[in-house]
């Protein structure tokens, strides 16, 4: 998140103190932090302007996103304990194609309006 930081104008930065992973409640801070429609807006701006700064064209850039907040005390979403990767560390597609099926639908109708 340092990109976001750097970029957030000085009445916003208060937005980049839910995303403060020293203090002890951080773990309901990022929750709190990911479920914000304008800390969404901001990441997903922020991908944009650096695939944009990158050449990528117009269709291949980040169009929607989802912020994952449940994460583990090492800050990671994907684990072999809650079976979103196998014991060589590869992603197992299938269980987070189902895990993700609302949000997956929810961007995929957005995104075809």
């Amino acid at each position: 998140f340092g990109l976001l930081r750097n970029r957030l104008p000085p009445e916003e930065s208060k937005i980049y103190d839910f995303f403060d992973l020293s203090h002890s409640n951080w773990r309901s801070a990022f929750v709190t932090a990911c479920a914000q429609p304008t800390v969404v807006e901001m990441v997903l701006e922020v991908l944009t302007e650096f695939g944009r700064c990158k050449g990528l064209q117009e269709l291949e850039l980040v169009q929607s996103i989802f912020l994952e907040s449940q994460v583990d005390e090492l800050s990671q979403a994907f684990t072999i304990s809650n079976n979103c990767l196998t014991p060589t560390f590869k992603l197992k597609r299938s269980v987070l194609e189902q895990r993700y099926q609302m949000q997956i639908r929810q961007m995929l109708s957005v995104l075809t309006r």
